[in-house]
């Protein structure tokens, strides 16, 4: 039986047929896509539907006019237009994205690429230009950098605040302390007690005071260091016994895991021991009175790593991101009274990042406790 005369017909020839029908249709009826040619000097040859309906310009107003028509006054003065010929032809083809000009003088943002059109010997035949309409695009880009403005402003404004409220309130903390030391002077055989109790609220609120100051300044690069050669373990027992009277309220049990030799850093003392003393004291707060809370310092490498681990509530996994955000807080239980501004661990990232160091947290979940790993360089 004999078969159809189209199947003895060679496979290429069938394929050249069907792209050679399809090509001049597709570069036609590009919707989204406009696509100008040119010659190898720049002159318009051809536009699709596209191209006359986003330039506003007809096919036969454009052939024979050098394509910089399309492009910007100041674009074609600066000669951009020349300049993206000549980077296709050299580099085999240019993305970009600009401004470009239509009939009536209005403006839309282009994304699009121009590529050089070679014969089969090599030689440059043309160019082809394909751009869409992303005007759409860049209102979105402008609207995001408006906001992001809006937000450095707004952070700005709360870091003057910040640092107004820190000053202003040190005057009556100052005030208070010489009362209560007059009064411990002048009441005698009165119970020590009262006494012990607001001085420790007094220095409870200047370390408040500290933080609040201090991240005004960092967030501001303010912040000034005292470098020197130390030795982190040194600075670890400082904070801890700084925080020892808030850790015997809740009855805590410490377990320290020092290296036995020194872990030399180069850093600021006094900021190094905020680091430390802050997320010490958020382990205190974070863990149910009787809990446990473990501080671990070692080497590894080229750094030197403090991790402080507890089982307290524990880190959400969406909040894990953002804890060390200014004013940010994890969910606390109903028995911790002083649960903070949300200022010490924002505090504690930009001074460790200060000192090229980093610092993350670790937790599998409300209930589970949390850990946070400092890493500071060595001191060489």
């Amino acid at each position: 039986m004999a078969q159809p005369a189209q199947l003895n017909t060679p496979l290429n020839a069938l394929v050249t047929t069907t792209v050679g029908e399809l090509y001049p249709l597709v570069l036609a009826q590009m919707r989204e896509y406009a696509v100008v040619l040119l010659d190898p000097k720049g002159v318009v040859l051809w536009l699709n539907a596209s191209a006359e309906e986003l330039f506003g310009h007809k096919l036969e107003a454009l052939v024979g006019k050098r394509g910089d028509l399309l492009f910007t006054p100041e674009d074609a003065a600066r000669g951009v237009f020349e300049h993206e010929m000549a980077t296709a032809s050299a580099q085999s083809s240019m993305e970009n994205d600009r401004w470009m000009k239509r009939a009536d003088g209005s403006r839309f943002w282009a994304n699009g690429v121009m590529f050089p059109l070679r014969s089969a010997s090599g030689e440059l035949a043309g160019f082809c230009k394909m751009l869409r309409d992303r005007t759409d695009l860049r209102q979105q880009l402008n609207t995001l950098q408006n906001e992001v403005h809006a937000l450095v402003e707004r952070g700005q404004e709360k870091d003057k605040i910040l640092a107004v409220a820190a000053h202003e309130l040190r005057n009556p903390l100052f005030a208070t302390t010489v009362a209560v030391d007059t009064l411990r002077r002048v009441v005698q055989n009165a119970p020590e007690q009262p006494f012990q109790v607001i001085e420790r609220q007094l220095q409870t609120m200047r370390r408040l005071l500290d933080d609040i100051t201090d991240a005004a300044q960092a967030s501001t690069g303010k912040l000034k260091l005292k470098r020197e050669r130390l030795d982190l373990r040194e600075v670890i027992l400082r904070a801890l016994e700084t925080m020892r009277p808030a850790i015997q309220a809740r009855r805590h049990i410490v377990n320290e895991m020092l290296l036995p030799v020194p872990i030399p850093v180069s850093g600021d003392p006094g900021r190094l021991e905020q680091v430390l003393r802050n997320i010490i004291d958020n382990s205190v707060k974070y863990t149910a009175p009787g809990g446990v809370i473990g501080i671990e310092a070692t080497i590894e490498g080229t750094d030197a790593v403090v991790k402080i681990e507890d089982n307290g509530v524990g880190v959400a996994p969406e909040m894990q991101m953002e804890i060390f955000d200014l004013f940010t807080q994890a969910a606390a239980p109903d028995n911790v009274d002083d649960k903070g501004l949300g200022i010490g661990l924002s505090l504690v990232k930009n001074l460790v990042v200060h000192h090229g160091g980093t610092v993350q947290v670790r937790s599998n979940g409300r209930g589970k406790g949390s850990e946070f790993t400092v890493r500071l360089p060595l001191a060489s």
